[in-house]
């Protein structure tokens, strides 16, 4: 379940900023399953590479020599993939950190929007109840929670320095 403040919803300037920070992220997103998927075309050619070479060498003659080289030859480019594949994978890493870098330095976003955009804001259930008068985390201890009304009508309590859920209780 996240949490979404009507505050930087209706802002169209902000809804601008984190459609363009969410079309980045799906960029990075791209890169890394290109990634896995050059990884898996590897996988494949050094199974079949190293297949080529146990059954070239079960045959006599020169099929064995072609068959063993052809297998050197599929193994060899299969290593190859699979190094263009962690490059990529890696790249799709350094994509994700820039933009949360960006995200994190961006002053037209609060730090609701911050979190929406980067994914980060998970809500967790919890038992224990916050009163009115102490509105302290019952997670970390911290005393910035901010609170916000649900669309339902109910208000949730969220720590700015742990992200988890402050359940409340009124008397």
């Amino acid at each position: 379940m996240a949490i979404h403040a009507a505050s930087y919803q209706q802002n169209p300037q902000t809804q601008t900023v984190l459609t363009r920070y969410k079309n980045a992220y799906r960029s990075a997103r791209r890169f890394s399953s290109i990634a896995s998927f050059v990884k898996g075309v590897a996988a494949f050619l050094i199974i079949a590479g190293v297949i080529a070479c146990f059954v070239g060498a079960s045959e006599p003659g020169a099929k064995s020599v072609i068959a063993i080289s052809g297998g050197i030859f599929v193994f060899l480019v299969g290593a190859l993939f699979f190094v263009l594949s962690v490059l990529v994978g890696s790249q799709a890493g350094a994509m994700n950190a820039a933009v949360d870098a960006a995200v994190f330095g961006c002053p037209f976003l609060t730090d609701d929007a911050k979190a929406t955009a980067m994914s980060v804001l998970v809500v967790e259930r919890d038992s224990r109840p916050v009163l009115e008068e102490d509105r302290s985390c019952p997670h970390c201890g911290s005393t910035e929670v901010a609170f916000r009304r649900r669309e339902n009508g109910s208000e949730i309590g969220v720590c700015r320095m742990c992200k988890r859920a402050v359940p409340i209780r009124r008397n």
